[in-house]
């Protein structure tokens, strides 16, 4: 048994204990009368002694049962906790969930710390018979689960590795995958199941509920026992303003500007006022009061406030947000991203000339430069010099984007390329030369209007002469069709995107249209920038970085909240997964914006503190009303009921002595 506010209690035992046996010392104040006689009164005379001023206690019944009462409530007003033993004979697995909501201060110091508790009580109810292992359960393990499962500690019966190893469990902000722990069960349960282990396995875990998955997990061949570790679902969530949002990107037509946006979630039921302050270089640049609306019990969502920002910016910055609310969870209050400067997009046109084609790509907003290349100069350039551009036309720093007009390379190009009339040799694709397929003038009959590639851009009016026929691999995205078939397709190969058309320009009044640079701009924009345009670089915990570092560079290593060492290989830094929110800085020298990383929480599921009432897992049949039940249960109305009992007897006692 254990108590959850004992302090109280022995403050009101402090108080109640000592005034109740003073009272039985003190004497009553009585009338002083004249009598004839005092045969008639030798019990009064009785009372009188008994009632001398601080004379010695004597033995009262009364004094023991109200004492007993009082000691009753006390421990009532202590709320008493039992723990379930684990059944002898039995193989047990604690699985701790350590994600970002078992930080929450709701429960002290943590629930993190109140779930290593509870584990290691469980612990000792295992070895409650003594070290006996004929008494005790057959072994037990210890798992952790954030962002993934592992193994702390494998079946052992030796309390002292089983204690250590639940409080070196570390906290993290990551968030809760309660899938990875159920499959390093699975395999003991599936043996325990088929009789290899005495018995079924019994599974406690440990946890607020705040679990990613959405399907029903499974977990067949156990009796799953779920601990919630937070306040009950009734008492409502603990007070939390969270930053669920915040994202930045520029303004291409004025690339100065920076506009960035962020939410703001309150899970609390009262209205928040706060200061949000917003930082840029260490710098307080804005200062907002905000109010966010309290949750929301009709639709069961919380308040939600969106602000956004506008700032000048021209380089590399650290733009930070953070509001000044004291609440239970300090991970979500500040977010921050690293803006990198201005990206100035050069491309390379493969074509024997083609004047509308250079027009277009000249036109498009953020292209730096555009370099035009005969077929035949094409050919003779090895891959490292089309990577780092071609000897005296350009910087080293590359292309970001090839454009191929009539020309179709020998080999794939490291980089996404756009092609006009031509195609690369990926295996399955292939063009189809208009002498082939026989066709004539043509239109094109469909296509795809909400792919980014042709957002406002209507082929209706354009007309071309023999086009070739794509003939497209499995993983090709067909985005137009024409009387012969596929005539504009998108090819992933080698995470790079091939975007091809089988429309020869020269052949196709396209060049005309007012569609054709709108074309020309969405294929740069998506080809060279990717579909997601933000300029900012952030991580969320469980990330995986890779940095691009100087190929010379053996080691690499980043300071912050933990430090975190890379390995280096071929001009990459591979760092571990991220398992704390802050800023981490580079201890070598590294490009901007990779010389700091910013790791920011922005999760609503792990910002939600509200404690589940049950578990998204499937057990078996049979079993479902267990996969609820708690190892610790208050036993505080037992003792009520007991005071009331001895005050029942108190008071019989007592009437039957004034009528004697």
């Amino acid at each position: 048994m254990s108590f959850l506010s004992p302090i109280a209690a022995l403050l009101a035992a402090s108080l109640t204990v000592p005034l109740l046996v003073l009272l039985y010392f003190l004497k009553l104040r009585r009338q002083t009368l004249d009598i004839s006689s005092t045969l008639l009164w030798k019990k009064a005379i009785e009372d009188l002694q008994v009632n001398a001023p601080f004379q010695k206690l004597r033995r009262n019944l009364l004094l023991l049962l109200q004492l007993l009462v009082l000691a009753a409530m006390l421990t009532a007003f202590a709320r008493p906790t039992m723990h379930g033993l684990v059944e002898q004979g039995r193989r047990v697995v604690i699985v701790i969930d350590h994600s970002a909501s078992m930080n929450a201060t709701d429960l002290s110091p943590t629930r993190l710390d109140r779930a290593k508790q509870q584990a290691i009580q469980l612990i000792e109810g295992v070895s409650a018979h003594g070290d006996d292992p004929a008494h005790a359960a057959e072994g037990v393990m210890v798992i952790s689960f954030a962002h993934g499962g592992r193994v702390v500690q494998p079946f052992t019966s030796d309390r002292t590795l089983l204690r250590a190893s639940i409080l070196a469990i570390p906290p993290t902000d990551q968030s809760s995958h309660l899938a990875e722990a159920l499959e390093l069960i699975a395999p003991y349960a599936a043996g325990a199941d088929s009789g290899d282990a005495g018995g079924r396995l019994l599974v406690y875990i440990l946890t607020d509920g705040r679990i990613v998955e959405d399907p029903p997990l499974a977990l067949t061949g156990a009796e799953v026992r779920f601990i919630r570790i937070g306040a009950q679902p009734a008492a409502g969530a603990p007070d939390n303003l969270a930053i669920v949002s915040f994202a930045a990107r520029r303004d291409y037509d004025h690339p100065r500007w920076v506009q960035a946006t962020a939410r703001l979630a309150n899970d609390s039921p009262e209205l928040i006022d706060v200061n949000l302050t917003l930082k840029l270089d260490n710098r307080a640049i804005r200062v907002r009061r905000v109010r966010v609306p309290p949750f929301n019990t009709r639709d069961n969502q919380p308040g939600e406030k969106s602000i956004n920002y506008r700032v000048s910016l021209q380089g590399t910055g650290l733009l930070e947000l953070a509001h000044d609310h004291t609440d239970a969870l300090a991970a979500d209050d500040h977010a921050a991203l690293v803006i990198t400067p201005p990206r100035r997009l050069r491309v390379l046109l493969v074509t024997p000339g083609n004047v509308f084609l250079d027009r277009a790509l000249r036109g498009v907003a953020g292209v730096e430069t555009v370099f035009a290349m005969t077929p035949a100069r094409y050919d003779l350039q090895t891959p490292n010099q089309l990577w780092r551009g071609p000897v005296g036309s350009m910087s080293d720093r590359g292309f970001d984007l090839i454009v191929f007009d009539r020309h179709s390379p020998s080999v794939v190009p490291p980089m996404s390329c756009l092609y006009f009339h031509a195609a690369p040799p990926i295996e399955g694709l292939r063009l189809v030369s208009p002498r082939e397929n026989g066709s004539s003038v043509q239109t094109f009959w469909s296509w795809r209007r909400d792919h980014p590639l042709l957002r406002h851009v209507a082929l209706d009016n354009v007309v071309f002469a023999g086009p070739a026929r794509l003939v497209l691999p499995e993983a090709a995205d067909i985005l137009a069709t024409g009387p012969a078939g596929p005539l504009i397709a998108n090819i992933p190969h080698d995470r790079r995107n091939h975007l091809v058309t089988g429309v020869d320009l020269f052949q196709s009044n396209w060049p005309l249209e007012l569609t054709f640079p709108v074309f020309i701009d969405n294929a740069v924009q998506w080809l060279a920038l990717g579909e997601d345009t933000d300029t900012a670089v952030a991580y969320q915990p469980g990330d995986v970085a890779v940095v691009p570092v100087d190929p010379t560079l053996t080691r690499l290593r980043y300071t912050g909240p933990v430090t975190l060492d890379a390995s280096v290989h071929a001009g990459q830094a591979t760092l571990a997964m991220f398992e704390r929110v802050g800023l981490y800085q580079a201890d070598q020298p590294v490009h901007e914006p990779w010389n700091r990383l910013a790791v920011n929480m922005v999760n609503p599921d792990e910002s939600d503190l509200r404690a589940v009432q049950r578990l998204p897992l499937r057990v078996d049949p049979g079993q479902s009303t267990r996969a609820v039940a708690g190892i610790q249960r208050e036993v505080w109305p037992y003792f009520i009921w007991a005071a009331l009992g001895l005050l029942l007897v108190e008071w019989l006692i007592y009437t039957r002595r004034m009528h004697l």
